[in-house]
């Protein structure tokens, strides 16, 4: 059976997402709620805000806790509509992860445009 060129781009997306830290791959998930939200793609980007919350830790119970409430918000307000709103706190969640994962200091985090292309699975 032949792979098309969607289907081999599809596998090596996959492969590349197989292969990423934990730390990457809540980038990514950012990155596609982001791009998903100016889209407006709430199936989409609903899929991974739920991602998000699996992937919550609460070995910190308050910043776990925090963290799920605010997702759940902007799970709901995503269902409502509310794309900018939505994107706008999506956006500073990522800057901020990605932030904390240089050590907080240095450049400005880059913006989910200039992140990693191979998140944007498509859909």
């Amino acid at each position: 059976m032949t792979t098309g060129v969607g289907g081999g781009l599809q596998a090596y997306r996959r492969i590349q997402l197989e292969s990423m830290s934990p730390e990457d791959l809540i980038l990514a998930a950012y990155d596609i709620a982001i791009q998903s939200c100016e889209k407006r793609d709430s199936r989409r980007a609903g899929e991974a805000i739920v991602e998000l919350m699996n992937g919550l830790d609460f070995t910190y119970q308050e910043m776990g806790g925090n963290l799920l409430v605010l997702y759940d918000y902007i799970y709901r307000r995503l269902r409502e509509g509310a794309f900018d709103e939505a994107q706008k706190f999506l956006q500073e969640l990522r800057d901020t992860w990605a932030q904390s994962l240089r050590g907080g200091g240095g450049s400005q985090p880059k913006t989910h445009a200039e992140g990693r292309e191979a998140t944007d699975t498509g859909a």
